[in-house]
């Protein structure tokens, strides 16, 4: 897509609603040393921006050299104008903030989430817009599903996007707090936490089968005192907390009899 180099005031240029990066996310230190290397050498690369109406501009990308700029005093900066719709403009931004490395994964996560959800657009799409295949953009976006506190920890670099889709594998909230505490406590690698998580599935497998092995004796062992009991087939399903209890009749007298077996009467 052509553009055209122009000079605009800093006050004309909208931000972008559709910028991927937080505000609160701008590295105050770096984006310092950006607007002192603006002051002496000038702005090498211009932001993008795109022609609105009434003769206004929206930022399309390069918040972070706007900002600089400002810092630096500039009151003008050079900028290239192109001609895009507001979807053009949202994939512009993405993709160019999905190729800087200082992106956090959560910004990310909630930029292509707001992409696919605004423009309609399917994970495969927008996979296929920024050239990413669609299983990593899906677990991308799954990390906006990670409790808060663990989403303000990828934030801040105390786990990183493998610990992050570790966490993901657990089925619920309750599951993955405790692990997470156990990754930031040790300061686990990655590694150390899937031979944790290995380690506990294990675990829970060998308590389960106990538990079932437990649950299936004292169940038999009632089953067939009934049928002693009864002189026909019992059946249980369920477990010890919860299930159906089942006596067969095999034909109009077996039935009453069993009914006279357990009490009951049409009276």
């Amino acid at each position: 897509m052509t553009h055209q180099t122009v000079w605009l005031s800093v006050e004309e240029i909208k931000l972008n609603p559709n910028q991927p990066r937080s505000e609160v996310h701008f590295d105050k230190e770096k984006l310092q040393e950006l607007a002192d290397s603006i002051r002496h050498v000038g702005l090498l690369q211009p932001p993008l921006v795109r022609a609105l109406e009434n003769k206004q501009y929206e930022l399309v990308a390069g918040e972070r050299r706007l900002r600089a700029a400002k810092i630096a005093g500039l009151k003008e900066i050079p900028v290239w104008v192109q001609n895009q719709n507001d979807r053009q403009s949202a994939l512009s931004a993405l993709i160019e903030n999905l190729q800087r490395e200082d992106l956090n994964p959560m910004d990310t996560a909630a930029a292509l989430h707001k992409t696919c959800k605004e423009y309609r657009l399917t994970h495969q799409e927008l996979a296929d817009h920024l050239g990413m295949k669609r299983a990593s953009l899906s677990n991308q976006i799954r990390l906006l599903s990670l409790p808060l506190i663990i989403q303000k920890a990828l934030i801040k670099n105390d786990i990183s996007v493998g610990h992050a889709k570790l966490l993901l594998s657990l089925k619920n909230e309750t599951d993955c707090l405790p692990i997470f505490q156990v990754i930031v406590r040790e300061s686990l690698s990655v590694r150390q936490t899937e031979e944790l998580l290995r380690k506990r599935q294990k675990n829970e497998t060998s308590s389960s089968q106990k538990m079932a092995s437990k649950k299936n004796i004292f169940l038999q062992q009632i089953e067939n005192r009934l049928q002693e009991k009864f002189g026909t087939k019992v059946c249980f399903k369920g477990n010890e907390q919860e299930g159906i209890l089942s006596l067969h009749y095999y034909n109009l007298s077996d039935l009453n009899r069993l009914l006279n077996e357990i009490g009951y009467s049409e009276e």
